[in-house]
């Protein structure tokens, strides 16, 4: 059960955290895009950075969305919880 409060509390951190780094995630994907239009086709190593960069934010994203929905789902365990002992 202290599990469950404990993924809750993360996937609401999560979620706060997300929405203020949104802003944020525009401007790099935007600089990205930038340095790609940017990059001489010639350039492969410079074409592999920017991709490597795009894919981290990518599974930084992906982590923090994984995290708000076990939040979400701890939230719907735990309330079935509640109504089972009332």
């Amino acid at each position: 059960m202290n599990s469950l409060y404990g993924d809750q509390e993360a996937g609401r951190k999560a979620a706060e955290l997300i929405d203020s780094l949104v802003p944020y995630f525009n401007i790099i994907e935007a600089g990205l895009v930038d340095q790609f239009k940017k990059c001489p086709v010639r350039d492969e190593q410079g074409l592999v950075l920017i991709q490597l960069h795009f894919k981290v934010m990518e599974a930084l994203k992906m982590h923090l969305n994984s995290v708000v929905a076990t939040g979400k789902m701890a939230e719907i365990d735990l309330s079935k919880v509640e109504n089972s002992n009332v």
